[in-house]
């Protein structure tokens, strides 16, 4: 079957809240990416090309995030230095 195109950038929202320090060395846990919406990024996701930071630490995930993050992985999109390298989880700030 033909492989629809990704959501466009332009659906991603940028909702910083909390201090991108404190997401990236505070305590975290990792969840699938489906599982990830509504959580607080604590690592940045890049993909390449261009890799332009899409989410950073600190970032409210939406399920726009997810869908975005899930088309371009299945899609063989490459993720610059991801915690799993399997980009199977994010690491999120533990609630």
């Amino acid at each position: 079957p033909k492989m629809s195109a990704p959501p466009g950038i332009d659906t991603l929202s940028v909702d910083m809240v909390m201090p991108g320090p404190a997401a990236l060395n505070g305590a975290a846990e990792m969840v699938r990416y489906e599982a990830a919406a509504g959580r607080i990024a604590a690592e940045m996701i890049a993909p390449a090309p261009p890799g332009v930071p899409r989410l950073v630490p600190g970032q409210r995930i939406t399920a726009a995030h997810v869908a975005w993050l899930v088309a371009n992985r299945d899609a063989g999109a490459f993720m610059m230095d991801p915690v799993d390298p399997t980009e199977a989880t994010l690491r999120v700030v533990k609630e």
